[in-house]
């Protein structure tokens, strides 16, 4: 473990006489650094010692928590439009339970293979020979504005697919075309549990 002692921290307590001395006090420097390194070191082995005891301590209240809390997400997940009631267009966010938040999130995410670039690419290309075989024509047009929505999905400059672009792609028939190919957006809805207490109101109960 390399250490960078600052000269600015500390003014000197000593006046060193000789290059004799100087690599005295050097020693010394390096000897008291490997005390701090051993106990570091020392300190590092029991604080993953203590993760590895706390972990192996819980695993049991873990796996009931888990159990528990899956009977919940059933359940709210089964009366969800009356837990989580539509207002508009948007659901409601949270229901209470014995003070506790029982949570509702949404979130769009994009699933798609991993040569996802690979299908858009051989998509553009297939297009662009389409295009060649039409000739200039409002078909043409048309498969043209499809490339720029394919293009804007690969980004640059190392090739990869873009998530949010999957995500805005408004044109339902481009839209339904990247799902027949495994590139398409999801909902997913999951369910959280805030408790109303902190650990220290807990402990305190």
């Amino acid at each position: 473990m390399n250490i960078d002692i600052d000269t600015q921290q500390a003014a000197p307590a000593l006046t060193i006489t000789d290059d004799k001395h100087l690599s005295d006090i050097v020693f010394a420097l390096a000897s008291k650094q490997l005390l701090i390194n051993a106990a570091e070191t020392d300190m590092q082995a029991r604080v993953e010692a203590a993760k590895k005891a706390f972990a192996d301590a819980t695993a049991p209240i873990s796996q009931e928590i888990a159990t528990l809390f899956a009977a919940v997400e059933a359940y709210a997940n089964k009366h969800k439009d009356r837990l989580f009631p539509l207002k508009g267009a948007k659901r409601k966010k949270t229901f209470s339970v014995l003070q506790h938040a029982l949570q509702y999130r949404s979130s769009d995410q994009v699933k798609a293979p991993a040569n996802a670039v690979l299908i858009i690419k051989t998509m553009i290309f297939n297009l662009e020979i389409e295009i060649q075989q039409l000739g200039e024509c409002e078909e043409s047009t048309r498969k043209a504005r499809i490339i720029q929505q394919l293009e804007g999905l690969i980004r640059q400059p190392e090739p990869e697919l873009s998530k949010d672009a999957v995500k805005a792609v408004a044109d339902k028939e481009l839209g339904d075309h990247l799902a027949a190919h495994g590139i398409k957006v999801e909902t997913v809805e999951t369910f959280k549990l805030a408790f109303a207490f902190t650990p220290e109101q807990e402990g305190k109960s």
